[in-house]
C-alpha cells in the first residue's frame, strides 16, 4: 500500500471504495447529453442546422441555376445566404459561440424584416431582391432565433437553480 496523499486522502488503487471523483489516468464515459449527438439537444444547434440546410440549399441552387449579378440580383441574395450559412456552420462547430451566432443571424434577419417594411419592400440595400418567400422567411428566421435564445436562457436558469 502506498502512502497517503499530501491532503490526507489515500490514493485510489482500485481496491478501496470509490468516492465518485475520477482518479488520474482513469477514463470514464461522458455523461448523457454530452458529445456529438448530445450537442443537438441545444435549440441553438437545431437553429444553426436549419439555417445551414435551408439557406445552403437555396443559395447553391440559385447559383447553379445562373444567378443574376445586376443590382438587384439573385447572386447577391445567394452571397447573403451563404454568409449566414458560414456563420451558422461556425456556431455549430464551436458550441461556446453558438448563442452568439444565433444572435447575429437573428439580428440580421430582424433588420432585414424592418428594412423591408420601412424602407423598400422589393430590395434590401439596393442589391438584394426581396420576393414573397423572403417576406415570410426573414421574420420567421428572426422569430426562431429569438425562440431559440429564450429556450437556451430558460435552460441555463433551471440549471443554475439546481
Amino acid at each position: 500500500m502506498s502512502e497517503n496523499a499530501p491532503d490526507g486522502r489515500q490514493p485510489y488503487d482500485g481496491r478501496q471504495p470509490h468516492d465518485g471523483r475520477q482518479p488520474h489516468g482513469e477514463v470514464q464515459p461522458a455523461p448523457p447529453g454530452h458529445g456529438r449527438l448530445g450537442a443537438l439537444r441545444s435549440p441553438a444547434a437545431w437553429f444553426c442546422l436549419l439555417v445551414i440546410v435551408v439557406f445552403g440549399v437555396r443559395a447553391l441552387s440559385t447559383l447553379a441555376g445562373g444567378a443574376g449579378w445586376s443590382a438587384p440580383g439573385t447572386g447577391w441574395r445567394s452571397l447573403w445566404q451563404l454568409a449566414m450559412v458560414a456563420l451558422a456552420a461556425g456556431g455549430l462547430a464551436v458550441p461556446r459561440r453558438r448563442g452568439l451566432c444565433v444572435v447575429a443571424i437573428g439580428a440580421v434577419y430582424a433588420a432585414a424584416t424592418l428594412l423591408e417594411a420601412a424602407v423598400n419592400d422589393t430590395t434590401l440595400i439596393g442589391a438584394i431582391p426581396v420576393d414573397m418567400r423572403d417576406r415570410l422567411i426573414h421574420p420567421l428566421v428572426a422569430i426562431l432565433a429569438a425562440a431559440s435564445l429564450a429556450v437556451m436562457s430558460l435552460r441555463m436558469r433551471s440549471t443554475r437553480t439546481r
